[in-house]
Order: structure tokens, then sequence, then C-alpha cells
């Protein structure tokens, strides 16, 4: 209902299994001819490369205007359709099981950085700073400064387990408050 394009579900199941333990399970439309961001970009020119990450940093704001915090934002949870040739990109987000939906816009708090972050520190790699910098205040609407400030730091993040686990309990922290009308503050 807020134009974010997504898979479609189709069947959800939780439980417990005797081998994995507790399990979630989400089945969801196989979007057709789709292929993950991080081999789009890989193998695309660089123009058709950087307008599948503009729609996918215009989107990533949307998400957070409407309160949603993916939790695991990387290149590999945004599918790409067409080949930006031919057919103009059209992306689509994917993998939400730790995503944290907020009760009100979650845009420039410590959960919208931290989404920027796992996207933008794999994006930065393949494009560089610049290009980065400027998805991020053109698409995103970030302004300039905080935008470099971001960029220099997704070009040295790495997050291992630890740190994961850290942001993790961190939102869900935020979001315990947020049931009791306290909000995150903007970074």
């Amino acid at each position: 209902s807020q134009g974010i394009p997504c898979s479609r579900p189709q069947f959800w199941s939780y439980g417990i299994s005797p081998v994995f333990g507790r399990y979630e399970l989400l089945v969801t439309e196989q979007i057709s001819g789709a292929s993950r961001m991080d081999t789009f970009i890989r193998s695309a020119e660089t123009q058709p490369a950087i307008e599948a990450l503009r729609q996918a940093y215009a989107t990533v704001c949307r998400l957070h205007q409407c309160g949603f915090h993916h939790g695991t934002l990387f290149e590999r949870n945004i599918l790409v359709t067409g080949d930006g040739k031919k057919e103009h990109p059209r992306i689509f987000i994917i993998d939400t099981p730790k995503a944290i939906v907020f009760p009100y816009p979650v845009t420039g708090t410590r959960m919208a950085s931290i989404d920027l972050l796992d996207l933008t520190g794999s994006v930065v790699h393949h494009l560089g700073g610049d290009h980065c910098t400027d998805l991020l205040t053109r698409s995103y609407g970030m302004p300039a400064g905080p935008a470099g400030k971001l960029v220099a730091l997704a070009a040295a993040y790495n997050p291992g387990r630890g740190t994961r686990n850290m942001h993790r309990a961190e939102c869900e922290m935020w979001e315990i408050l947020s049931h009791a009308g306290i909000r995150c503050p903007q970074t």
C-alpha cells in the first residue's frame, strides 16, 4: 500500500525444528528475470548500474519514511529486473526477516544510518565515493555533508557478527521504547 516494490508474499509459517531450532519461513512470488543487485552492478555498464541504485536509494528513503528498518540491507537483498539497455532496470526489496516497523519515520535516525551503511558499504567498492555521495544526496535526500561522512564510514565498513548483533539489539531497544512513545533521536 506504500508503493514499495517487493516480492508478493504467498505463504508464512514458523515453528521449531529438532535439527535447526526456531525458524520462520516466508515464501514469496518469484520475480521473473531478476538478478541480485551485486551481480547486476558487476555486469552492467556504469549508467544502468547507477540508475538501478538511484531507484534503490529512493526506495530505501520511502521505506524509512514509512518507519521501516530493513536490518540487512545489503546488495544481495535487492533484486533488479531489466538489463539496463533494452529494458529500464526495476528494483525489488527482499529478505526482510530482521525488519522492524516503527510507528514513526526512521529517516535521519540511527536505524536509517545502519541500513544506509549496510547498502553503501557494499556499493562504494563498485562505484566509488563520488557516485555514492551523489546517490545519497539526490536519490535518498540526505544533505551533502552527512552523505560524505556516511560514504567515508561505509568505505571502511565491514561489520562482523558482533557488530551486526549490537546493531540489532540497539534497533530492538528502540522498537520497545517506541511502544512507550519514546522516539529514537535524529543523528
